[in-house]
């Protein structure tokens, strides 16, 4: 009799794992891991990490952590384009050298610019469908203050097809932006957000803020050798802006690097997010968009 059950209630269970492995695709990662230096030290044997090193090519030759593969930052951020962000054969072509194979069980990233590009590599691949990717928590000058090792011998992988599934749930339009009545998050300087500084690549480009915004200078959550505040002074710098934790953010910068930060601290601290990629460059591209000067959301 049990056996019958048994055989009976196989392939139901079967079933279930099949959906629950299919909405587990469907949906981005939760809880990014952060790695301490320490413990990457301790760990640079493990092959079934990916390291990736995202700053400039040349940086990389001269020295990087040992088993760092370099990859493309400028290549990842061109496939947030409007033509390219849900292209799966692009991201697929783009992510091929990075040989995130089967055997990869997680993903960490560095950069020396207080995770700017780091972050930002971060957020692509998640948006991409990696399974488990996370930051490592410092760049490599604290790496080499702290005389870790360093190679300069290239990390050698195979490329390696990977299958992106992207989140696109996880973008914020510019039109959905324009319509949010709050928690919408200016990742920026707060020169920046109140229109002082001006562009240095066009300097005739509109300044400040898409209304209704509230500013949070994303390196004001990481201190100047790119470690993550603990997640009690994250909180407590989202509460200081403003923002009501208990519900979605929408996060954006100039172009999408700085709001990759805050948005893996909004992670940190269990706060969803989505991410307008384009960001203020993308919100100004169209006249009929209104931008406000001064500090606060609405001036």
């Amino acid at each position: 009799m049990l056996t019958r059950i048994l055989k009976g209630t196989l392939p139901v269970l079967a079933m279930l794992a099949m959906l629950v492995t299919a909405r587990a695709a469907d949906e981005p990662q939760k809880g990014s891991p952060l790695i301490t230096q320490e413990k990457l030290q301790g760990e640079l044997k493990d092959a079934t990490i990916r390291l990736l090193d995202a700053r400039l090519k040349a940086e990389y030759e001269k020295g990087h952590i040992p088993g760092a593969v370099w990859v493309d930052t400028k290549a990842l951020q061109a496939l947030a384009r409007p033509e390219s962000i849900t292209n799966e054969t692009a991201w697929a072509s783009a992510l091929a050298p990075l040989g995130l194979g089967a055997d990869i069980r997680v993903v960490f990233i560095y950069d020396n610019a207080r995770q700017h590009d780091a972050a930002r590599v971060w957020w692509s691949l998640v948006y991409a469908g990696v399974p488990r990717v996370g930051l490592v928590d410092g760049g490599f000058d604290r790496w080499t203050k702290d005389k870790r090792p360093v190679s300069t011998e290239p990390a050698k992988v195979s490329l390696a097809q990977f299958r992106p599934q992207l989140h696109d749930k996880s973008l914020a339009s510019r039109d959905e932006v324009g319509k949010a009545e709050s928690n919408v998050l200016d990742a920026r300087s707060a020169e920046e957000y109140s229109g002082e500084r001006k562009s240095r690549t066009n300097p005739t480009a509109p300044t400040g803020h898409i209304p209704g915004a509230r500013n949070l200078d994303s390196y004001s959550l990481v201190d100047t050798d790119g470690q993550f505040l603990d997640t009690d002074s994250i909180r407590r710098r989202f509460a200081e802006a403003g923002f009501v934790t208990d519900k979605s953010v929408i996060a954006y910068s100039a172009g999408g690097n700085r709001s990759a930060i805050a948005i893996f601290a909004l992670e940190r601290i269990g706060v969803p997010s989505r991410h307008y990629v384009g960001g203020f460059g993308d919100w100004i591209r169209e006249a009929k968009r209104t931008v406000v000067q001064g500090k606060n959301p609405r001036d």
